[in-house]
């Protein structure tokens, strides 16, 4: 292969490529919650089901594990479980639960 050609190739594969990552990804589409589903989701996961509990426990856990020099305040740890969500239904995971 001639340099000339070999330059040729790559300039034709580099389009190719730019050309490709231009278009949008197809991969998946949104589609609205169909009302099975919807129904699912709130048995399975909501505000007053223990899940949220449990997942505020694991993030008080986690904290507790990490060595005392990087842990994080008692206000500053309340201000981060507040500001999360849960990862299935959305819902925040704060207030504070009673006995904490």
């Amino acid at each position: 292969m001639t340099k000339r050609s070999r330059r040729c190739f790559l300039a034709l594969a580099t389009g190719a490529i730019a050309a490709g990552a231009a278009a949008p990804a197809r991969a998946f589409r949104i589609m609205p919650m169909d009302a099975a589903t919807a129904e699912s989701l709130n048995a399975a996961c909501g505000a007053g089901t223990d899940d949220h509990a449990r997942r505020r426990r694991l993030l008080l856990a986690a904290n507790a594990e990490l060595p005392t020099d990087r842990r994080l305040s008692p206000e500053a740890l309340e201000g981060l479980v507040a500001r999360t969500a849960c990862p299935t239904c959305g819902c925040p995971l704060g207030p504070p639960l009673p006995g904490d």
